[in-house]
């Protein structure tokens, strides 16, 4: 029994060290076709925008980027509608909001722009508009082509909006 647990361990060991030989070849020729990849990618456009699934993803750009802003637009202001902002006064005024969605399709204001009126008016604003971006139907995120000699991949990313909301209330 004891030749076993020695032959286990000596074969453990040589398996790590001839691996180790081996991860280093493939590691190298990794970090060089992600730096090729990376040299290839425009990074101030995407190749597919984020999208819901009521949209085409095979759409046109343009379409992608159209469908988006509605779908998201249409679903905020339904959701704001449906909430009671607590006012005093009426308001009619546009915010701002700066929205990040990341690699994975996840929503986050990085920040919202609103005049003092308004923040006096509605000081839960900034906490009702994340209520409202957490019912988010699912979003697919954008896509960036990564392009190695003959590879092409796509890449998931984060990508920024700015997006006006309209507050008016009576």
């Amino acid at each position: 029994m004891k030749k076993m647990v020695v032959f286990g361990v000596f074969g453990a060991l040589l398996l790590m060290s001839s691996c180790d030989l081996i991860s280093k070849n493939t590691t190298k020729k990794a970090h060089e076709i992600a730096n090729q990849r990376i040299d290839t990618i425009n990074w101030n456009d995407v190749d597919r925008f984020p999208f819901f699934e009521n949209c085409d993803e095979m759409a046109d750009k343009q379409e992608q980027q159209n469908c988006f802003e509605i779908t998201f637009s249409d679903h905020v202001i339904n959701a704001l509608n449906k909430k009671r902002l607590p006012v005093k006064e009426e308001i009619n005024d546009t915010v701002f909001l700066e929205l990040r969605i990341d690699h994975e399709g996840r929503v986050s204001i990085l920040t919202l722009e609103q005049d003092e009126h308004i923040k006096q008016s509605i000081p839960e604003l900034e906490r009702i508009l994340k209520e409202v971006l957490q019912e988010l139907p699912r979003i697919y995120p954008a896509v960036k082509k990564a392009v190695s000699d003959n590879d092409t991949q796509m890449v998931t990313v984060a990508t920024r909006f700015r997006l006006p909301v309209v507050i008016a209330v009576d």
